[in-house]
């Protein structure tokens, strides 16, 4: 595992949209401080930055990746599995993240945040899915919850969880390193994730790309990977 986060960190880093988020962060921080009438270059510590800070910042991130390896390695590991008729994409982005726990203007993507969700495609048809340990915990508390019923009204207890057959197979995926199979909507939101932070190439083990298509079609500038707002 430490290997494998390691090389987790390499991925996350070594890649073009890594190098374009320190763009638009500059470009977000100056246009915000211009719309505020401030003159930018009287900012203490503010620099614009070019192509050649940013080539620099992508070396410089490629050899000090591995201060991001204990950010995978401190996550709660499942092993998804798909099929052949039904293939993961991976991208040239191929770390993607999620959060389903709302922060407001504070975001919520980040390798450190708790309810951070991390997928990454192993091949066309296993995915690693990395949780926030605070994930773990709370599917336990459900699958405890679920065993505690069952014991006293089988029936209440299948009416009580949406998907019991999940949850079991989930915590067997944490505790006994079982793979998980991945329902339907899970893989979608997995594509979906690969399609949205990739910037240049999306692959399959078919020539079905048409979640791809309908993606771009809806959101033309998800082309160009994820952007940095500023609130």
């Amino acid at each position: 595992m430490l290997f494998l986060s390691h090389f987790f960190a390499l991925q996350f880093v070594r890649t073009k949209q890594h190098r374009q988020l320190i763009k638009d962060l500059s470009e977000t921080l100056g246009n915000t401080f211009k719309k505020r009438g401030e003159d930018i270059s009287q900012i203490k510590d503010y620099i614009e930055v070019d192509d050649k800070t940013i080539k620099l910042h992508g070396i410089r991130s490629v050899i000090k990746s591995s201060d991001y390896a204990p950010y995978f390695l401190n996550k709660s590991w499942v092993l998804f599995k798909t099929t052949k008729s039904h293939p993961l994409y991976i991208s040239d982005n191929p770390v993607t993240l999620q959060n389903m726990v709302d922060y407001g203007p504070y975001g919520n993507i980040g390798l450190a945040v708790k309810g951070i969700e991390i997928y990454f495609p192993l091949s066309e048809i296993l995915a690693l899915g990395m949780f926030c340990p605070s994930h773990e915990d709370e599917f336990r508390k459900t699958y405890e919850k679920y065993n505690m019923i069952m014991t006293i009204d089988p029936i209440l207890a299948s009416q009580s969880i949406k998907d019991p057959l999940f949850i079991t197979q989930l915590m067997d995926g944490f505790e006994k390193r079982y793979t998980v199979p991945y329902r339907v909507e899970s893989l979608i939101n997995h594509n979906s994730l690969q399609v949205y932070y990739s910037s240049r190439f999306i692959f399959s083990g078919t020539s079905d790309f048409s979640l791809a298509e309908e993606m771009i079609r809806k959101n033309p500038e998800i082309k160009d990977g994820p952007k940095m707002i500023a609130n």
